[in-house]
């Protein structure tokens, strides 16, 4: 299989040539079969290309509670609007709001992420080290990306029997 960065610049060259307003829509649904509930959890990740991850900001997410995955998943609450990564980073946002704009993408672009019925954000990026780890990403890609992830993962959805639950995330580009 290609590389994250080979599909990320193949999304992106292709968004580049057809002038595309709305990036790219995914959503998630599903039903409740037999007579249990069941529980889950879902979140949609989504990688994009940036020239520079430590110069990609992400709206959205100050004075939120944060799950750091990265120190022994403690409880934080996050004190910058916009954020920005520098280091290995896998956070679990909570109640994050539904819509995060993110700055200094690929060819300047500025993007919008809108999500619906998906509570939680997560951020991640491996950085050097995680990243030479890891066999389906390349060395040297984890300063060119940056995932930014809509999702329920906080708490677990709870599905009853004949149940359906849908959730949907919408990337659009707002500047070019």
């Amino acid at each position: 299989p290609p590389a994250v960065g080979q599909v990320i610049r193949g999304v992106w060259q292709h968004a580049k040539v057809a002038g595309l307003e709305h990036l790219s829509q995914c959503v998630a649904r599903g039903a409740g079969r037999g007579d249990k509930s069941f529980d889950f959890t879902t979140l949609l990740h989504t990688y994009f290309r940036t020239p520079d991850v430590t110069k990609t900001t992400v709206s959205g997410l100050g004075g939120l509670q944060y799950v750091d995955k990265v120190r022994g998943a403690s409880e934080h609450t996050e004190d910058r609007e916009p954020i920005t990564v520098t280091e290995f980073t896998d956070r679990v946002y909570q109640s994050a709001q539904k819509e995060h704009i993110l700055t200094n993408m690929v060819g300047g672009r500025t993007l919008r992420l809108s999500k619906v019925n998906l509570p939680d954000t997560v951020v991640w990026n491996p950085w050097a080290e995680k990243a030479k780890a890891m066999s389906d990403f390349g060395d040297e890609e984890y300063p060119n990306m940056l995932c930014v992830e809509a999702g329920a993962v906080s708490d677990r959805v709870v599905l009853a029997p004949a149940a359906t639950f849908s959730a949907s995330q919408t990337i659009s580009i707002i500047t070019a």
